[in-house]
């Protein structure tokens, strides 16, 4: 079973920033580190795929927003020192199914009309990534503050 994604947005003024953190596994289909070309290439892809916002989500056209940033950390393509297996030591294939890693995006959009916007839809997000089952959304604006579900069937955020 996937665990949730966790977006965060935020919107002030004119700036629109949107935050995704997920688990690795709901992204590539797995949490250890990539060993093999096939893994690499998913991670890879998967990258790609995130640094489109334009495949993964769709924002009220009328707010005429446009992308002025993006950060990507993902934790399966940085080495940390504590992870690094010395080759006289066996595989602990029993640790590497337990391993946590995420991915974080974060988007920050500039809105022309930022009054305008008022939906943002995952349908792409979903397509995507398949093993995603529900994203909890944490919505902030000047007016208020919001929690909403999204799933596969249920996937655009109005306001």
């Amino acid at each position: 079973m996937a665990r949730n994604g966790h977006p965060g947005y935020c919107s002030e003024g004119p700036v629109l920033e949107l935050q995704l953190h997920s688990p690795a596994m709901n992204i590539v289909g797995f949490e250890y580190q990539p060993r093999t070309a096939a893994d690499k290439k998913k991670v890879r892809a998967a990258e790609r795929l995130l640094t489109n916002q334009h495949t993964l989500f769709s924002l009220t056209p009328a707010a005429g927003c446009s992308l002025t940033s993006i950060t990507l950390d993902n934790d399966l393509t940085e080495q940390h020192e504590h992870e690094h297996e010395h080759e006289h030591e066996p595989k602990d294939t029993a640790k590497d199914q337990h391993v946590h890693n995420d991915i974080t995006v974060q988007y920050v959009l500039k809105c022309a009309t930022p009054h305008q916007l008022n939906t943002i839809d995952l349908a792409q997000f979903f397509s995507a990534f398949t093993a995603t089952e529900k994203i909890n959304v944490q919505l902030i604006t000047e007016q208020a503050q919001h929690g909403f579900v999204l799933t596969p069937s249920s996937t655009t955020l109005s306001w």
